[in-house]
């Protein structure tokens, strides 16, 4: 009962390295907008330590800026327990920043903490902050 109580005031907060990032283009429109599916390999440090594989649906405008959405599992643990999380992405690529919204739709075995919702902000190249919030 105690680790349940604590898990419901969690606040986690590290980054995570962008490790490989592989994308092509499924469709390209009038104007130089375009389709894209990216595939991301992610090495994460704080409190998630671990990997990831992430696989990203883009629209690139024509000014270059994106819409973004996907899925993201992450293998490693949460503050030294050993655990899967699956995040669904929302996010925004804008004048050189990569941002997302995220809701965590499976932790096994955390399963208090399917529902939370976090962000992300790239901060440089090839490296991002992370927060997810107590939000239930």
């Amino acid at each position: 009962m105690r680790q349940q109580t604590e898990e419901k005031n969690i606040e986690l907060k590290g980054i995570f390295h962008i490790e490989d990032w592989q994308e092509s283009a499924d469709s390209e429109m009038s104007g130089g907008a375009k389709l894209t599916t990216a595939k991301v390999q992610q090495r994460y440090e704080g409190d998630i330590v671990g990997t990831s594989k992430t696989q990203y649906r883009m629209y690139y405008k024509t000014d270059g800026n994106a819409y973004f959405n996907g899925f993201e599992k992450i293998s490693g643990s949460i503050r030294s327990t050993t655990c899967q999380l699956v995040l669904k992405h929302d996010g925004i690529f804008e004048n050189g920043q990569a941002k997302s919204q995220f809701t965590i739709v499976e932790c096994t075995p955390l399963y208090e903490m399917i529902g939370k919702t976090g962000r992300f902000i790239s901060t440089q190249a090839k490296q991002a902050s992370y927060c997810i919030a107590n939000n239930n």
